[in-house]
């Protein structure tokens, strides 16, 4: 099915080329070539995730016999950051799986990692394929671990899930330079702001935290001088900071991504932070 579509995609780029654009009907059929090219092109991607959510479905059956009513769906299709380190891919797909303990559904992400050759004509080659799943508890560890490696500031470095520290601005007057409670934050127009370093409540805020390019935001601020943004180091593109998380992998810090190095692979793969947000309020909604 692949190389039928493959073909009519060239037929029609060959058709739209040869299409004269001096007057309204050439442009006419142009623009129909390109609409049918957009939509053969439409398929191709619902066959691959079709395929995909089947592969990830078949994983999920065969590994986790605990696992006997669930429902599964790609989360993110592009979960994984373009790298010129990695020849390898990641996609996320969200799991709601029947507790029968508490007669409710648990939420669970399993990532699918692939490396080059994973798919072809006959679909996902499961050869080049390495899955990973994780419940909330897990991944709020991988988070609130990623986390701490990128904040810059020891003061403001998660040590206790349920207490998260961030910044609320205050005035000038209300800062106390003795109390390292207190710090000041050079805004982007080079004005000196004060804040107070405070806790937000897990149960109420954790589920709203979200990677930002800048750092560790609420994701939903009501007011954006109240809460301030824990920074994150800047780094340059091609700087990373590493640390051993597990057997498995290593967690790596690069602007805008979550870096997991898979061991066994040798091979880095970079979770944007557009997808990592996705991941962080499905487990914890």
């Amino acid at each position: 099915m692949k190389t039928k579509i493959q073909s009519i995609l060239l037929i029609i780029l060959l058709f739209s080329m040869n299409a004269k654009s001096q007057n309204k009907e050439s442009l006419a059929v142009a623009g129909a070539g390109l609409i049918a090219a957009g939509i053969a092109t439409s398929i191709a991607v619902e066959q691959l995730k079709e395929s995909m959510e089947l592969t990830a479905t078949e994983y999920i059956i065969k590994n986790q016999k605990e696992m006997y009513a669930f429902s599964l769906s790609i989360l993110d299709f592009g979960v994984t950051k373009a790298s010129d380190l990695s020849n390898i891919s990641a996609f996320s797909f969200s799991i709601q799986s029947l507790n029968p303990a508490t007669g409710k559904y648990d939420n669970f992400i399993l990532l699918m990692f692939v490396g080059k050759g994973w798919y072809n004509d006959y679909g996902v080659n499961t050869s080049y394929t390495k899955f990973k799943l994780f419940d909330k508890e897990e991944w709020n560890k991988v988070f609130t671990s990623y986390c701490n490696l990128a904040i810059a500031d020891p003061r403001l470095k998660i040590k206790n899930i349920e207490a998260i520290p961030t910044l609320k601005r205050i005035s000038g007057k209300d800062f106390k330079e003795n109390d390292t409670s207190f710090v000041h934050r050079t805004d982007v127009n080079g004005r000196e702001l004060s804040y107070e370093i405070v806790y937000l409540d897990k149960n109420k805020d954790f589920k709203k935290l979200a990677l930002t390019k800048k750092g560790l935001e609420l994701r939903d601020l009501r007011d954006f001088d109240v809460v301030g943004i824990v920074p994150f180091y800047t780094l340059t593109g091609d700087s990373y900071l590493v640390r051993d998380f597990s057997y498995d992998y290593k967690l790596v810090y690069n602007e805008n991504s979550l870096g997991l190095f898979l061991k066994d692979w040798g091979v880095l793969t970079q979770i944007g932070n557009v997808s990592v947000n996705k991941i962080h309020e499905f487990l914890n909604e």
